[in-house]
């Protein structure tokens, strides 16, 4: 099976199928505002969820890109077209959630 990083926005037919992340997720409210945003582009797919007597655990779309921060320090500069790519994703991202 394949996996994309976070963010790749929507799968194109014949890319593979889904890989899914089961996790322990500590409150309900990170569940609501993953259904809240499914479905958007460059955000993290939500699958669902279930609670037992101690956790909920959620299934959601696997992120296999790794940590913006760590990328940006594993490169060390970017070119100000490439750092204005990344910043752009990083704002209609939070104009999503403003919205």
């Amino acid at each position: 099976m394949a996996s994309r990083p976070c963010g790749g926005g929507p799968r194109q037919p014949g890319q593979g199928a889904h890989v899914y992340l089961w996790r322990v997720v500590g409150e309900l409210r990170e569940i609501q505002i993953m259904q809240h945003f499914s479905g958007q582009a460059k955000i993290v797919e939500f699958r669902g969820a279930l609670e037992d007597n101690s956790n909920v655990h959620v299934v959601m779309e696997l992120c296999s890109g790794g940590e913006l921060f760590d990328r940006i320090i594993a490169k060390g500069h970017y070119t100000e077209w490439s750092a204005a790519t990344i910043c752009r994703a990083v704002v209609n991202v939070v104009n999503i959630c403003a919205s």
